[in-house]
This record gives structure tokens, sequence and C-alpha cells, in this order.
């Protein structure tokens, strides 16, 4: 999607609204057509919406979603990349709104080794802020903690809003419907019970995966519009190098999708910059 697009969005739905996440994710919402529901798959719901999306091994634990920017033809375009280690519709909602966040707050265009520490943490928690915001909106959300000391009825809470119960026993308190001692007392109750690494419903909820690029490649290779060699050379040309079995993960082709029997070696040269 075009820098520029996402600068148009951001001027008429966000602009003057100083800072203030609660308007501006219920602008978003509105905007959307999204009204105060759950958001059952946040993933589709910024592709409807001209977001190019993107799943990869990241090979750590430690990565959980980053956007990247590339420049094609003196234009910005940029992609929010999702990691396919942590194996939770919930926490990949999350990830990716947060991702989202950095797009609609922050300057697309910084640099993040010139940020300090606290500069850097405090553009985290900004995006958490925006995240929990837009999937947990106030007034619906607070209708239904009805049971708010009781880890339990969490369980329940994240059938319906897509959404790990870690994140919500947090918005609890952020709402104030929880103390601060209460969540400390249910946190402990939260990791006692192994949920830090896996959480309830984590096994039964099915993953949601970027389907639009995805589609748009294979329509195009499946009407012959380009060859697979076309493909990875109009990449290389543009200056994005990956091998061929990594250009098939990233978008989600079926393995061999952008094989050629004649030449298979065009493209494989790999040089990527992701920037976080």
């Amino acid at each position: 999607m075009k820098d520029e697009y996402i600068k148009n969005f951001y001027n008429e739905v966000c602009q003057n609204l100083d800072g203030n996440y609660k308007i501006i994710t219920q602008t978003i919402r509105n905007y959307w057509g999204l009204g105060d529901k759950p958001i059952s798959n946040i993933i589709n719901v910024l592709e409807m919406n001209g977001f190019i999306l993107s799943s990869i091994n990241t090979n750590t634990m430690d990565i959980d979603a980053f956007t990247h920017y590339v420049k094609i033809n003196g234009k910005e375009y940029f992609c929010i990349v999702v990691g396919n280690e942590k194996k939770s519709f919930a926490r990949r909602q999350f990830n990716t709104a947060h991702e989202l966040a950095h797009v609609i707050l922050h300057n697309t265009n910084i640099d993040m080794d010139t940020l300090s520490r606290e500069e850097f943490r405090e553009m985290e928690r900004e995006a958490d802020k925006f995240a929990a915001e837009l999937l947990l909106p106030e007034k619906s959300f607070l209708k239904d903690l009805i049971y708010p000391t009781n880890l339990k009825f969490y369980e329940e809470l994240k059938k319906k809003w897509k959404v790990s119960i870690l994140a919500m026993l947090m918005r609890a308190a952020d709402l104030e419907v929880i103390t601060r001692n209460q969540l400390q007392y249910l946190i402990k109750q939260y990791y006692a019970k192994g949920y830090r690494n896996s959480e309830p419903l984590d096994d039964t909820i099915k993953i949601q995966e970027p389907t639009l690029i995805r589609l748009a490649t294979n329509m195009l290779l499946d009407n012959n519009k380009f060859t697979p060699n076309q493909f990875l050379n109009n990449l290389h040309n543009n200056g994005i190098w990956l091998e061929r079995e990594e250009i098939e993960r990233v978008i989600g082709l079926e393995p061999g999708k952008l094989k050629n029997n004649e030449d298979e070696e065009i493209g494989k040269i790999i040089k990527i910059d992701f920037k976080k």
C-alpha cells in the first residue's frame, strides 16, 4: 500500500485528534463500518481496506510482527508482516493491531536506531494502548465484564472478543474495572496455570492468514499475465531480492509455484533490508 494512502487516511480520519486513542480508534471503527462489535479477523479487515499483509517464519519467539518499508520508483510502500512462531489467533490479532498503531500514530520514516530506549518503550506503549482500544472498545467491552475478577470468565470473553486473556486483564485494569492489586493477583493465577506460553483456546481457534497478496499473485500467474521468471525479475528490478522458495513462503504460495523449468536460477540471489 502506498505511504501516501496512509497519510491521506490519517489526514481524513485521525488528524487533530490530539493522541486520544479512544477517539482515534472509534473513528477508525466507524470509518470502516465496524461499529462496537468484536473484530473477528483483523487481518481480513486491513486487507479489505487496502493494507498489504504477509506472514513469515522469523525463527525466533522474540519477534511478533513488524512493518516493512520499501521504495519502488521513488514511492514508499509497506507491508505489515506477522511472525508464524506463536500459534495463537488472539495474539496475532493484537500484534497486527499493534503494527497498525505504528502506521497511524508514528513517523513511517523514523530510524529506529536513533531512538533512545525510553523513546522506543514509549512508542511500544502507545501502540499497545491503541491496539487495546481498537480491539476492546470501552462501551461494549465494559458491558461484558460481568465477573472481572474471575480468571475463568475471561476464557468465555476470549471466545467472543478474539483477544488474549492477558490483554483483556490489562484492559480491565486500564478501564478501572479491577484494581491494580486485583490485576496482580489475576496475573499470578494466569502464570500459575501456565498461560504465558499457551492460553485456553489457542489450539482450537484457527489462526488467520493473509490472503490478498496470495490470491492476486495466483490470479496473475494462472491467467498468464506474467511468467514466474518475469515476476522474480520484476522484484529484482525494483530492488527486492529473495530466493524463490522464500518469496513463495512470504506470499503464501504453494511450494514450486514460482519454479520455472527452463531457467531455475533467475531471481535466486537474495538481499533485502527489513526496517522495523
